[in-house]
């Protein structure tokens, strides 16, 4: 059986590809419309599992791209596809963070994967991995040198904004306060952790809890997170897949 699924974000394609009983992936930011990435993203993901297109039994896509694409079978939401994907790591999972580019998302699931409930947050940036990156560019550092430089704070700094353009500012000043990096950097992580802890707290959160999207790469944000909810926070190995990973496994079904 050879299925995939495509995963279109506000800032990254994904596409992985399942080939019997092997996983292969790929991911890139986007540069071009969501339909021409789409498809050049899903080439990638078939080039390394050496096959072709018309070797898919179904394509399932989620995201961004429209339901009426000819390029894929069928569409799924990506809260759907991030409880398939979380679930396929972590059979005992039954909450599921998403920290997105533009959007945080927090759901919850049952031992088979169906979402019982779910909120979103779209009205702020705050909280997301654009923000990060914001973040990174006013203390001149590299998105990869973050997490680790974080957690090396030994200051309690508190930040109240709640909207990125002024958290942003926030930081600003707080640079020209002289304040060190490290604190800065563990101030902005535990105001996203507070952010996600609310709408987690919101939708009654269970246990276990994992940790999805580009967000789940940086380990100060997951270490706040954990501190903010009291729990562990399990983190994939390739934690920006996993929706088109979910939606891969929705395809399988449905052949």
């Amino acid at each position: 059986m050879k299925v995939a699924g495509v995963d279109v974000g506000s800032s990254t394609a994904k596409a992985v590809v399942l080939k019997d009983d092997a996983l292969y992936y790929s991911l890139r930011l986007l540069k071009n419309t969501w339909k021409v990435e789409a498809e050049g993203i899903l080439e990638m993901a078939l080039e390394k599992a050496g096959i072709g297109r018309k070797d898919l039994d179904f394509v399932v896509a989620t995201g961004v791209v429209d339901d009426d694409w000819e390029g894929v079978d069928d569409w799924l939401s990506d809260v759907s596809c991030s409880a398939n994907g979380a679930l396929y790591h972590f059979p005992s999972v039954r909450t599921i963070i998403d920290l997105g580019a533009e959007t945080s998302r927090v759901n919850k699931c049952d031992e088979t994967g169906i979402v019982t409930d779910y909120k979103v947050n779209q009205k702020c940036a705050s909280g997301t991995g654009m923000f990060l990156e914001l973040v990174a560019s006013a203390l001149e550092i590299d998105m990869d040198e973050m997490g680790d430089l974080g957690l090396k704070s030994t200051k309690d700094i508190g930040m109240n904004s709640t909207c990125a353009v002024y958290a942003e500012s926030e930081v600003v000043s707080l640079i020209h306060l002289g304040e060190k990096r490290e604190d800065i950097l563990m101030a902005v992580y535990n105001m996203i952790a507070s952010k996600t802890a609310s709408m987690a707290k919101s939708i009654k959160f269970q246990e276990d809890v994992v940790l999805i999207g580009g967000g789940a790469r940086n380990v100060g944000v997951r270490e706040a997170l954990s501190k903010a909810l009291g729990v562990k926070i399990l983190v994939p190995e390739n934690p920006q897949i996993v929706n088109a990973l979910g939606a891969a496994l929705e395809a399988k079904e449905l052949v």
